[in-house]
């Protein structure tokens, strides 16, 4: 089925409450993974949240522009596809979600921390669409692999500009430069 078509009614799921969460420091960025079902599903392709990561600037731009902060959730279906949900992120309301991955960064390459006994609403960061971008694509990071949905929301989330700080001190000005569309095609969805 054509990309255009099965991106009509892509669905996340409802559940978004983490309970564990582990954060690390892969040298690149903060990694998130957590035990939250979180799902996409585009057309009849189903994708589980395989982990979470964060980059600054942001990878896409909006009219030109880079927004601070980029989150990336990548979803992998069986078959072994990936399908990667970007949210932008700009300085604003103060967003209590983050402050718990804020308190547990690790503090080098490597590290690893764990978190039990949490009660997070994960839809504070990942919100569920009602507008966005979606093109077939590649990584962002070696070996910059092709055949990746991505979902881009139109929507941007909020954190402060100390959560801004704090966060961006541990990336490094890890973003992809904006790639050339090429023959791609880049779809607006909206519900």
């Amino acid at each position: 089925m054509p990309l255009e078509r099965r991106l009509t009614t892509p669905v996340l799921t409802v559940e978004q409450r983490a309970r564990v969460m582990d954060l690390i420091d892969n040298g690149h960025t903060i990694q998130v993974t957590n035990d939250v079902p979180m799902a996409l599903d585009v057309g009849d392709e189903h994708f589980e949240l395989v982990q979470y990561h964060f980059h600054a600037p942001s990878e896409h731009t909006f009219e030109g522009r880079h927004a601070p902060l980029e989150v990336h959730f990548v979803h992998k279906s069986a078959a072994g596809r990936l399908a990667v949900l970007g949210v932008m992120v700009e300085e604003g309301e103060h967003m209590p979600l983050l402050d718990v991955i804020l308190d547990a960064l690790p503090e080098h390459p490597g590290e690893t921390r764990r978190l039990e006994n949490l009660d997070l609403d994960m839809t504070e960061l990942r919100p569920l669409p009602d507008e966005y971008f979606a093109y077939e694509g590649s990584l962002t990071t070696p070996p910059c692999s092709e055949g990746v949905l991505w979902i881009v929301m139109g929507e941007t989330r909020e954190i402060s500009p100390e959560q801004m700080a704090e966060l961006t001190s541990h990336l490094h000005d890890n973003y992809r430069p904006v790639q050339p569309l090429g023959d791609r095609e880049l779809y607006l969805v909206s519900r």
